[in-house]
């Protein structure tokens, strides 16, 4: 699976992120071959990522942005039990750790702000 993700990543660049139940149709409708969902809550996700994935896309729940779940494992086992997208975008490398280990592809999102925050970002 993590090289299809990788491969389909590399052909199309791309990739739309979604912010609202609008953009999904327009992403869906696009040749992205990929999709983040910046914007989801317990109540809508699994409808966003089912309708995502059913497209043929490859789905990415950015999970510091999910409402209505903690931010600890439970959550992540949640996530990738119940809800079952490709994987997760974070900014902390404890939940890519685990992610991973749970089976999710991992993408850890990080803030350059200096050459410092640069070299933290790469160890």
């Amino acid at each position: 699976m993590v090289s299809d993700i990788i491969d389909n990543i590399e052909g199309n660049p791309i990739i739309a992120a979604i912010r609202n139940e609008e953009d999904i149709e327009i992403a869906i409708k696009s040749e992205v071959s990929s999709v983040f969902l910046l914007k989801a809550d317990i109540f809508n996700v699994g409808n966003y990522v089912d309708k995502i994935k059913n497209s043929g896309k490859h789905v990415f729940i950015h999970f510091e942005f999910l409402e209505g779940l903690g931010r600890d494992n439970k959550a992540i086992d949640y996530i990738a039990e119940a809800i079952k997208p490709d994987g997760i975008i974070t900014t902390r490398s404890n939940h890519v750790k685990y992610a991973e280990e749970r089976g999710l592809f991992t993408i850890q999102r990080f803030f350059l702000v200096d050459s410092q925050s640069y070299e933290t970002a790469i160890k």
